[in-house]
């Protein structure tokens, strides 16, 4: 609350229905998020975790784009 913080909501990280871990929004003022932020923060969430899983630490080559698209 020091830091401004009133309310924080968690969202699951899931990749194929299982959690692997959660996104946490951090809000200024207390109550919930209206339904259309929800869906909106856990679609951003699935697509973090998809990236998560996904991610490689080697460097990118310029072929990789085209066949991973």
């Amino acid at each position: 609350m020091r830091c401004g913080y009133r309310a924080v909501h968690a969202l699951p990280l899931r990749v194929q229905h299982r959690t692997i871990g959660a996104v946490n929004l951090l809000l200024g003022r207390p109550g919930a998020l209206p339904e259309s932020d929800l869906s909106l923060a856990q679609a951003l969430a699935d697509v973090a975790a998809l990236a998560l899983v996904h991610w490689t630490p080697d460097p990118l080559r310029p072929t990789d784009i085209d066949t991973r698209t």
